[in-house]
């Protein structure tokens, strides 16, 4: 009886292992059928996945963190991207080009949102989809009047600064066509690279130099005397990159992108980084006459106590912020007396209604300080290194100096000190050899601006302490 019950246990055991393989396999065939339809970074599998995972490279033209914010040509369009597909958006940041093509054909990432040329020799495996540019390469010179180079035959006979690569085979081939006579001066980029060489001919230290027209207009819109007019080179069609079997997805960001380009967002985007300009407002000299620096001193004075700061000190930050202007808004959102971020004014417990409120916005940037305060007491060796630390977080945000401040200490200075040492590290964060490095957390920052930043303040704050009693 006992082994005649054991029989029919084993019997239906078998059979529901039997039922289980057949399922299994049922499931695993159609999981395969339906692998073989949508390509494993397909829309179907982002959408289930919740997650699109866009892959770019640092620059001032697409990716940046600023103030704890992320920003960047590319990296709003693929913000707006991630918006219309309802999923999250998860920035894969790349060293160069070929590292990004990589990501992509071992789908570690969905799409490549970097402007990639056109070229015969394209791997098969992907194609271009998307926002597209027609990019070229410039002169940058400063304007001169009827002295300002407007034809390329204008370059016979003078100096041309450029990093070995891309442009300099342009200048080469260039130099070669016009027979001769262009003078060119290979820079290392590691001394300078073609940002910074903007920079230079901006200040009159160079005359000329080579740039791709989109960095040279985001330059443009930080240095108003300069001319990029002149193209040396012809037109290229660049475009986002996917996987050529991404069908769906490269239906969709299609559809998407040609009604992106007609938004008021995109518009207003476009001239954000690529005309508006980044230059501080102008305003009068102070007038010490009365013994006061700007009308909202009285407010100054309330709030600095609660930073153990000098009120003239708090003084000489709002002016360098807003010349003292509370409706100001900057080109990046930032508002009000003290320039808050409005996510950062959101924190500090500005109301959102009250950002260009002096009281408020004094208020919430004295909140933000004392934060400031305590992450980094224990990383200045003196009070006025203390000082100079929280005045580039202010500017930059705390990311980037603790990546300079890490920076210094790789390289054998002294981690606690701004001058010559953090400081020449902030600077260094517009290098790719820095800002790739694997202990830079916030990737590539504009750094030129924080360094003149902080002396700016400094130097005010000497000033005010000459002229106008504590």
């Amino acid at each position: 009886m006992i082994k005649k019950w054991s029989y029919h246990i084993i019997a239906v055991i078998t059979s529901v292992l039997v039922v289980a393989s057949v399922l299994l396999i049922t499931f695993f065939e159609e999981k395969k059928s339906s692998h073989s339809r949508f390509s494993s970074d397909d829309l179907p599998e982002i959408l289930e996945r919740d997650t699109l995972r866009v892959g770019t490279l640092y620059g001032s033209t697409t990716y940046f963190i600023y103030k704890g914010q992320p920003m960047g040509w590319q990296y709003d369009m693929a913000e707006s991207l991630a918006d219309q597909l309802d999923v999250e958006l998860k920035i894969v940041t790349a060293t160069d080009v070929d590292s990004l093509i990589s990501l992509l054909t071992k789908n570690r990432i969905d799409v490549i949102a970097y402007y990639i040329p056109k070229k015969l020799n394209q791997p098969k495996e992907i194609i271009a989809c998307g926002p597209k540019s027609i990019n070229h390469q410039v002169l940058v010179q400063r304007k001169q009047g009827r002295r300002t180079l407007n034809d390329v035959t204008d370059l016979i006979g003078k100096k041309v600064y450029v990093n070995a690569g891309s442009l300099e085979t342009r200048l080469r081939n260039l130099n070669e066509e016009l027979g001769g006579g262009i003078d060119i001066e290979i820079v290392s980029s590691d001394s300078l690279n073609a940002e910074e060489m903007i920079g230079c001919v901006a200040h009159g230290d160079m005359s000329y130099t080579i740039a791709e027209d989109q960095l040279a207009k985001v330059n443009q819109t930080y240095f108003s005397n300069l001319n990029v007019d002149l193209k040396i080179s012809f037109d290229q069609k660049c475009q986002w990159m996917i996987d050529r079997s991404a069908k769906q997805l490269r239906e969709t960001i299609n559809a998407w992108n040609t009604l992106n380009e007609q938004t008021p967002h995109y518009l207003s985007n476009q001239k954000r980084y690529f005309e508006r300009s980044k230059l501080k407002i102008q305003a009068p000299i102070e007038d010490f006459a009365n013994g006061r620096i700007s009308p909202f001193d009285d407010l100054f004075k309330e709030y600095a106590d609660s930073i153990n700061w000098d009120w003239r000190l708090l003084a000489s930050l709002a002016y360098t912020e807003s010349r003292f202007d509370p409706t100001v808004v900057s080109w990046v959102g930032a508002k009000g007396l003290m320039q808050l971020m409005p996510a950062t004014a959101r924190a500090m417990n500005v109301p959102i209604d009250k950002d260009i409120d002096p009281r408020e916005s004094i208020a919430g940037a004295c909140r933000y300080i004392r934060i400031m305060q305590r992450n980094i007491r224990n990383k200045a060796a003196t009070p006025d290194d203390q000082i100079k630390f929280i005045l580039a977080a202010y500017n930059a945000g705390l990311g980037h100096l603790y990546d300079a401040i890490a920076l210094t200490r790789k390289y054998n200075g002294n981690p606690n000190v701004w001058d010559n040492n953090v400081a020449k590290y902030i600077l260094l964060e517009a290098k790719e050899k820095y800002y790739n490095d694997s202990i830079v957390k916030y990737g590539y920052f504009r750094g030129s601006e924080t360094y003149q930043y902080v002396k700016e303040i400094t130097e005010r704050f000497a000033i005010y302490k000459q002229k106008v009693k504590k």
